[in-house]
């Protein structure tokens, strides 16, 4: 009796001890895969995080560029208008020196009236 009350609680304890053995191995396995869980949340967040500022960097830049291209179309637009408006003032000033050119050849022509000019080798009635 004493030998199988010694066999069972030897039993018993072997029990004991495999299922304090599992049980540790259990604990230490959850909480290396804890461990890690966390690890992985505390990288994307931090990758979330970079992903945001990359995103607000990217609008900026992108904001940065077409703001770039409306002000190079603005500045072209205004090289053209000004451009335009130099042409215009030229042609002004050549119409008006025309103009002159012309008032001046009919007022000498009014002076000058039915001269005749003698050039050797042409003949011409002004």
């Amino acid at each position: 009796m004493n030998s199988i009350a010694k066999l069972v609680g030897s039993i018993v304890g072997i029990y004991i001890v495999i299922n304090l053995v599992f049980v540790g191995f259990q604990y230490f396995s959850e909480k290396q895969e804890h461990d890690r869980m966390l690890m992985l949340k505390r990288m994307m967040d931090s990758y979330t995080t970079e992903l945001k500022s990359t995103e607000v960097a990217l609008n900026e830049k992108e904001m940065n560029v077409t703001t770039y291209f409306k002000d190079l179309e603005l500045r072209s637009q205004k090289v053209m208008v000004a451009g335009l408006e130099a042409y215009r003032k030229n042609y002004e000033n050549l119409i008006e020196l025309h103009n002159g050119t012309v008032a001046e050849y009919n007022e000498l022509n009014e002076q000058v009236g039915e001269i005749w000019f003698i050039v050797p080798g042409f003949r011409s009635k002004t």
